[in-house]
């Protein structure tokens, strides 16, 4: 029961550090429109230019491909749980998370992930039954088409031309004006005609890389890695140091990719270098962050520095539905109305202070309460639905 008891903490801790990087991305996404957000950080310079490159770097897309990865990890302990067959218990479950995706995609934020893990976790599902090793080449392969896939929407998105017309859209100030000034029910009226349609199209071109991270997930779980981390130490600093040394390079290459504007070499192969090298940093550099929160948590001092986030990890739904609902409001219109007018660097200290007094909820909560609002009403659709 102790180890069991171990093993559901770090796993907690993943997931609440994981949410401090998921509320600042998006916080730089709920800043501006989905239409005007590839060029948002155009013109930006001193500090707010480092500020956004920092995010780039060192967060985005990192932290919901933790959440990816303990998702699927989380599918292989439910679906092996030892006292009856989970498999309609499962199935429910995925139902509620489509429910709560739609509702929040729709009534919140165009940026929701809860409906994409619904169903993308039910593919994962007809697909349990693969040995170890087909289930990590699975992982690899589908890995390896969502980078490729990456380096060619890159390469489109910033063709000079595509790039121009984009800049000088009528939608992008049309959308500031909507999010900046509309109300609700306008801002709602805009989200279903210009973002909720596109879904299924974000839904095809994310699946893959989606599905590899649960793969990779399911793989871990097979693997009993949380069952056995003092056993399998050595393989995750070694993971640690490899993905450390593999996110350098790839971070300086995209440096000395990035500014590239044209010359003798075509700016296409440029472009789909920088979204490939892009996607596979987010790879390394979240394998590097949860390897090093794992080796960390071997250490006394840095684990009782780290097991406040194990309250954060168990409300993880809860705290991210709370996230986007208070900066929804924030930013929007019909709320302080603060849409666009927020400097870069103030993203990271407002994340902070915000995540840190998200901490001081959840474990006044979990005192009196054994799982989070949004949790408990999960699991009593789970199993008694």
């Amino acid at each position: 029961m102790e180890a069991r008891k171990k093993r559901i903490e770090e796993l907690d801790i993943l997931r609440g550090f994981a949410l401090f990087g998921v509320l600042l991305v998006n916080m730089t996404m709920m800043h501006t429109s989905r239409t005007g957000f590839s060029v948002s950080r155009m013109g930006l310079e001193g500090i707010n230019r480092l500020s956004a490159l920092g995010i780039e770097i060192f967060f985005q897309g990192k932290f919901y491909t933790i959440f990816s990865i303990l998702f699927g990890l989380g599918f292989y302990l439910f679906m092996n749980r030892r006292e009856t067959d989970m498999r309609p218990f499962f199935l429910r479950r995925m139902i509620l998370l489509l429910i709560f995706g739609i509702l929040h995609m729709v009534v919140v934020w165009h940026g929701d992930i809860l409906h994409t893990y619904a169903l993308i976790g039910l593919v994962l599902f007809w697909r349990r039954d693969k040995s170890e090793e087909g289930i990590l080449r699975g992982a690899l392969l589908w890995l390896l088409i969502a980078a490729l896939l990456n380096g060619a929407l890159t390469a489109m998105i910033e063709a000079p031309e595509l790039y121009r017309s984009m800049v000088t859209s009528t939608m992008i100030p049309y959308a500031d004006e909507i999010y900046s000034q509309g109300s609700y029910f306008s801002l709602l009226r805009y989200r279903l005609v210009h973002e909720v349609q596109s879904a299924p199209v974000d839904l095809l071109f994310i699946l893959p890389k989606i599905l590899g991270l649960f793969y990779m997930g399911f793989y871990l779980g097979r693997k009993q890695l949380f069952q056995n981390l003092e056993r399998y130490r050595s393989r995750i600093k070694k993971t640690f140091q490899i993905c450390a040394a593999a996110s350098i390079v790839f971070i300086v290459m995209l440096l000395l990719v990035e500014p590239y504007t044209g010359g003798l070499v075509p700016y296409y192969a440029f472009a789909f270098l920088e979204g490939f090298l892009g996607d596979m940093l987010t790879l390394t550099g979240s394998a590097f962050y949860m390897s090093g929160i794992l080796l960390l948590l071997g250490y006394r001092g840095w684990k009782k520095v780290l097991n406040p986030l194990k309250h954060m990890g168990k409300m993880a739904l809860t705290n991210y539905l709370v996230q986007t609902v208070f900066w929804s409001f924030v930013f929007n219109g019909y709320g302080l109305g603060l849409y666009g007018q927020l400097p870069y660097w103030s993203f990271f200290p407002l994340a902070l202070i915000f995540f840190l007094l998200q901490i001081l909820f959840s474990k006044i909560w979990l005192k009196h309460r054994q799982n989070g609002p949004m949790e408990a009403l999960w699991r009593r659709f789970t199993y008694t639905g």
